[in-house]
């Protein structure tokens, strides 16, 4: 199964070596993080000088052309596309860090869920995708 994540903004290919390329910031720090592409696996790769403590909120940004992740209206979620087997899918995620929550809506339907706080956002990325 070949998959590749990219930037919704330019769609420059933001997977590699089975990792997600991003840049994140907030108030006090920046730095560059690769998160696992295997869906539901929370695991952050960084620099142990960028240290991102539990419950803090970055901003994700598309490290090719610098363009903001995050979804509309939410001060919470980021999302990226993905292409599996020619199939297009956005990825919404949590910017928050330790909060596990991610979805891959396909057509304006959620296909799939993960995380333990995925239902914190159902209703919000429900209405979002559901037009």
């Amino acid at each position: 199964m070949m998959t590749k994540f990219f930037c919704p903004h330019c769609n420059g290919i933001l997977s590699v070596n089975n990792q997600i390329v991003m840049t994140v910031k907030n108030d006090s720090k920046k730095g560059l993080v690769f998160l696992s592409q295997h869906l539901g696996d929370y695991n952050i790769w960084h620099h142990p000088d960028f240290v991102m403590k539990e419950g803090e909120r970055f901003d994700f940004y598309c490290p090719i052309c610098g363009a903001t992740l995050t979804v509309n209206g939410s001060e919470s979620l980021a999302q990226i596309g993905m292409e599996e087997d020619g199939q297009k899918f956005i990825i919404v995620f949590s910017r928050i860090k330790g909060e596990h929550c991610t979805y891959k809506i396909k057509d304006q339907n959620i296909e799939a869920r993960f995380g333990e706080h995925s239902e914190s956002y159902i209703d919000f990325v429900s209405a979002l995708f559901y037009k």
